[in-house]
């Protein structure tokens, strides 16, 4: 009589398999919401240096204020520059700026920009830009909104500003207020990490972007200093 070895039948494996499957539903979830408290750890993380290094340039300046980007400056610094991408959201003026407070380049890159674009990541221009020193080309997009530059406030903004009034955000996050695309390339729908002309950076809930510099522009031409780098949120 032959000798059987005594093996799993059909139910047990599929018994086993369907235990599996059920834990793996249970923890797939867990590990997202890891992962993404991961990456929005790590860009609040890039605006805190960020933040620390505006403060201390804005220390170093005559009237306390922040890195001012322009389009003739990034110009006179890169005369190769791109004329249409001088604005100040994009520029690599900025890091050029800054480099003195913050060494590492991809501090100026948040966690999600992929999703936004590939050209706004860190690896991307590492590749597109391996040197930036002028005259070379700098790194052209950034991987944050910059805004207190004549692309959005035409106006310096002083050290001591307004706990409200905004100096940089993660990059997309938020489209107008759609409800359909809002926060659909951000830190998950509706939220988006700002950082702030007091120095702090936080996440913010069911965000809108601040007001445009046009938006900002009284009929008479004059900016209004009541809108210049504010939240439209309702609340904060």
């Amino acid at each position: 009589m032959l000798n059987r070895t005594k093996g799993f039948t059909l139910i047990e494996l599929l018994v086993v398999i369907a235990i599996i499957a059920i834990l793996a539903a249970l923890l797939f979830p867990i590990f997202v919401g890891a992962r993404q408290a991961a990456k929005t750890s790590a860009c609040l993380s890039n605006q805190h240096q960020l933040s620390a290094a505006f403060l201390l340039y804005a220390d170093s300046t005559p009237g306390g204020t922040f890195p001012y980007t322009t389009g003739n400056g990034t110009l006179m610094l890169y005369p190769s520059y791109p004329t249409s991408t001088t604005n100040t959201d994009i520029s690599g003026e900025l890091i050029w700026m800054l480099r003195s407070y913050v060494s590492n380049k991809r501090v100026f890159y948040c966690t999600v920009a992929e999703a936004y674009s590939k050209r706004y990541t860190y690896e991307y221009e590492v590749k597109a830009h391996p040197t930036d020193s002028p005259p070379a080309l700098p790194f052209q997009y950034l991987g944050y909104y910059y805004y207190a530059g004549e692309g959005w406030a035409g106006t310096l903004i002083p050290q001591r500003g307004s706990s409200k009034r905004i100096l940089m955000s993660c990059i997309g996050g938020g489209v107008g207020g759609n409800p359909v695309n809002e926060g659909t390339s951000g830190h998950e729908r509706g939220r988006g990490i700002f950082t702030f002309a007091d120095g702090h950076s936080q996440l913010v809930h069911h965000f809108y972007y601040p007001y445009s510099g046009s938006e900002c522009k009284k009929p008479d031409g004059t900016i209004d200093m009541a809108k210049v780098l504010m939240p439209r949120w309702l609340k904060l």
